[in-house]
């Protein structure tokens, strides 16, 4: 039964899975342990999937199967080099991907598809981040058009943590923290990085060996690392990502055509014995969740006018709920159709704790006015009659809650189902669609009333929803006048609903001039808040797209690009990409048109109705525009040189790089970045870009020749 994605987690069939994997080998030729053995261990510690870094054998896939283990495979190729520059590179992947997929694509063992792993950032940034980003999307495409049902996705580490893939199935992240706090703050701002899709841990580990530890016996560092492994797990599950990777099942180790031996990651030893952090591992995988200590009463408040066609195919969604402590209340905003009826009817055949609240046709605010009032959870949920909850959707909301005392509200991603036709394709992908606006990974600027929880006693003592907001702009309100009040929003990226956008641009173009008036009654009762462009957010607004790079997108890569963490410097995600499909130049073409005249509408009504003018700004010249770059390669008898080029630089001159972006030292008017390809122990090639104006060079390249080749 195949791996699928269902919201931010995994299914097989109807049930969600949390992938518990471990890596195994690759292992030196003469210690090949023996699979069938191996395999019947793995589960029997608890384990659902192993990640293999070289192409799966037959035998592995069907020995996996036979000990009910899932596969997370990955096919090398030389992902190690300038790909980019060389397209025989990637045919030569493309072709050794189809021979896999095809001859084993369909093995009900084979769980996901790896198809590289933590591409060095000196590489991505000498071939350039959007242009390693775009070759990884087409190999993605390659395999889903080979393996439709196969989840794909690139295995990434910090380093390169702005490189995700737009058009992977869910976000890999291989992640090394020895802090438990650390760990933590780090997995929920992955959480944000992968946008809408799973997160899944695809390495994590501690190794026993330690050539500088002086401090801890040998004991001791495994004990350390059973305890490291310990809580990662507990941390990984309750963080709600889809999976955790324990690096690795074995001490044994065959990288770069050696055993390595100054290296432990291993639960076993090289003799296969085990360590302590396998039986804590084991202990910790049989352990239950423990349920809530708190189990305040949640009202579901969903308000609605003539929404009853949307209510038939969205009410029996919330009978899947897992938490039980909700009462579900629909208000009747004024409706002329049969929105009474269809919610009678589902209450006749439903055990849920449900009531219909009718009133005249009021707007918005005052139905959901209407329901806090006639709730009597200590918490009011809104959600749109349009969008249907995840079954975890109030435990999280509720753990939301619990980590921050300050929240006055919380709220979560809300995440558009599959488009249903191209108009509808368009407006998914469409700048303008709700979203949220967070200050951290777990503090908002504003979270959508489709998704929107509140503390109902503090709603209804600031006196709830402004009514002057019919359609729009309610939740905005709201949001600003509890932070003015001092509170906090909180938020879940768990705490997920999915949400319908409008099945066509005419109605999104209808939705786009409804924001603008909304803006327009905001700019009247909040204008320190707005700038002539429109609202001027504090925050960091998310599109739900993954986190990845466009042309001209400016990156944090630290001095001579040797930041651990490298980040992507943005006010906002990039948008969603068009759905598998729907991604052909003509619809690219027509959601450009589709934003730039929602935008305009949007602009116009929020100007008709007294919002605030919007004023050109000229762009600002680009640096380096007419600089010339010359490059060359030196095939050196050494391994890894890079760092013993750039310290000899250094000390002749040549100083750090203030344009951290595209160089690593520069020396008056000329820039220099360095990538190095290694072969193998005493065999690489040293890539060098000198960057310069319009002059003459060859005497700078021959005395940067001799530094590269030892000369000087």
């Amino acid at each position: 039964m195949s791996l699928t994605v269902h919201g931010r987690f995994f299914h097989r069939g109807d049930q969600q899975v949390f992938l518990r994997a471990v890596t195994y080998g690759p292992f030196p030729p003469d210690k090949e342990p023996d699979v069938d053995s191996e395999f019947a261990r793995i589960p029997a510690a608890g384990f659902n999937c192993v990640r293999i870094y070289l192409t799966p054998t037959p035998e592995e896939l069907d020995l996996a199967e036979k000990h009910g283990l899932l596969v997370m495979a990955t096919v090398p190729w030389h992902w190690d080099s300038l790909f980019t520059e060389n397209p025989a590179t990637i045919a030569d992947a493309k072709r050794e991907l189809a021979v896999f997929l095809q001859r084993h694509g369909q093995h009900p063992a084979l769980g996901a598809l790896l198809l590289a792993n933590e591409i060095r950032p000196d590489l991505v940034r000498f071939m350039g981040p959007l242009q390693v980003r775009e070759v990884i999307e087409d190999l993605i495409e390659h395999c889903h058009a080979l393996a439709p049902a196969l989840l794909v996705a690139y295995a990434n580490f910090p380093t390169t943590e702005y490189l995700e893939p737009r058009n992977a199935d869910f976000t890999a992240f291989n992640v090394y923290l020895e802090k438990q706090e650390d760990f933590e703050r780090y997995v929920r701002r992955l959480h944000n990085i992968a946008g809408d899709r799973p997160l899944l841990l695809t390495e994590f580990g501690f190794s026993t060996w330690r050539e500088k530890e002086v401090s801890l016996s040998a004991q001791e560092l495994e004990e350390k690392q059973a305890e490291m492994l310990s809580w990662a797990h507990r941390v990984a599950e309750e963080e709600a990502t889809a999976g955790f990777t324990v690096y690795s099942w074995s001490d044994l180790w065959f990288n770069g055509g050696r055993e390595v031996t100054d290296w432990s990651f291993g639960l076993t030893r090289r003799d296969g014995s085990e360590k302590p952090a396998l039986a804590r591992i084991r202990e910790e995988f049989s352990q239950k969740e423990k349920p809530p200590t708190e189990s305040s009463l949640f009202t579901i408040a969903i308000c609605t006018r003539n929404g009853g066609h949307r209510l038939k195919d969205n009410l029996p969604h919330f009978e899947n709920i897992v938490d039980p402590n909700f009462e579900l209340v629909v208000v009747n905003d004024g409706s002329s159709d049969d929105t009474r009826k269809i919610v009678d009817h589902f209450a006749q055949q439903t055990s849920l704790d449900i009531r219909v609240l009718s009133q005249e046709p009021s707007g918005l605010s005052a139905a959901r006015n209407h329901a806090a009032r006639e709730g009597r959870g200590e918490f009011i949920v809104y959600i749109d009659d349009d969008a249907r909850p995840h079954p975890l959707w109030l435990k999280y909301l509720r753990k939301a809650f619990a980590r921050n005392p300050n929240a006055a509200a919380a709220g979560g991603p809300n995440l558009p189902p599959a488009p249903s036709s191209r108009q509808n394709a368009i407006v998914t992908a469409c700048a303008g669609n709700a979203s949220h606006i967070l200050f951290t990974d777990t503090t908002a600027e504003h979270l959508p009333g489709c998704n929107f929880a509140l503390r109902r006693d503090l709603l209804l003592e600031m006196g709830g929803f402004d009514k002057r907001y019919h359609a729009a702009g309610d939740d905005v309100d709201v949001c600003w006048r509890l932070l003015d009040a001092g509170y906090d929003l909180a938020f879940h990226p768990a705490a997920c609903v999915f949400h319908d956008r409008r099945p066509d641009i005419k109605g999104f173009f209808r939705q786009q001039r409804g924001y603008g008036e909304a803006e327009a009654l905001l700019f009247q009762k909040h204008p320190q808040r707005f700038g002539s462009d429109g609202i001027r957010w504090k925050g960091f607004l998310y599109s739900g797209a993954t986190l990845s790079p466009d042309e001209g997108a400016v990156i944090y890569h630290g001095p001579m690009g040797e930041a651990p963490y490298q980040m992507l410097n943005l006010r906002h995600m990039p948008m969603r990409a068009l759905a598998d499909g729907y991604d052909t130049p003509f619809n690219r073409w027509l959601l450009k048109l589709t934003e730039k005249l929602a935008s305009r509408q949007r602009r116009k009504t929020r100007q008709k109705f007294r919002g605030p003018v919007a004023k050109w700004h000229p762009s600002s010249p680009q640096p380096y525009a007419h600089e010339i770059a010359t490059r060359r390669d030196y095939s050196l008898g050494e391994c890894a040189p890079r760092a013993r080029v750039l310290a000899s630089l250094i000390e002749q001159g040549w100083v750090i790089s203030r344009d951290e972006q595209f160089a690593d030292l520069e020396k008056g008017p000329l820039r220099l970045i360095l990538a190095e390809t290694i072969h193998s122990a005493d065999s690489t090639t040293l890539h060098l870009r000198l960057m310069h104006p319009p002059i003459p060079v060859e005497e700078v390249l021959e005395k940067l020749g001799q530094v590269i080749e030892g000369k000087q």
